[in-house]
């Protein structure tokens, strides 16, 4: 009985993935490659860790502060979506006759300084501790 993609093709696919992602590197890329981790780099080069990971910190380091900046046109976009979101649920719930409970479950990095420390130091992230 088969269940699913094996660990080992998943090897082998994120491996290629990694060596393809690798090979498109810019100058800057390949700078903020080289401040990752070791280990990570060696995980992420041998298929043992997914490739997006190490391709957002290299492509998009700044990822996590720019969603602290409120004035930015992409996060009021976003926050602007959420509302919609969150006043769209409110009406189909009230429609319903529903209760509706919201809970906001934060990315690790903004609650848990070790991983923040992780994300900053082995990944190689742009973060603020004063964020």
């Amino acid at each position: 009985m088969h269940h699913g993609p094996s660990a080992l093709s998943v090897n082998t696919t994120w491996k290629d993935q990694a060596h393809t992602i690798l090979g498109t590197f810019n100058l800057d890329e390949r700078a903020r490659y080289a401040r990752i981790d070791p280990g990570v780099r060696v995980a992420f080069e041998s298929g043992d860790l997914n490739p997006a990971l190490v391709q957002s910190a290299t492509r998009h380091s700044e990822h996590f502060t720019e969603t602290f900046d409120l004035g930015r046109p992409e996060t009021e976009r976003l926050v602007k979506e959420m509302s919609r979101q969150l006043a769209r649920i409110r009406a189909v719930a009230g429609a319903a006759d529903a209760e509706v409970l919201v809970v906001s479950i934060p990315f690790g990095i903004y609650v848990s300084r070790a991983m923040f420390d992780t994300w900053r130091n082995r990944y190689a992230f742009e973060l603020d501790p004063a964020c």
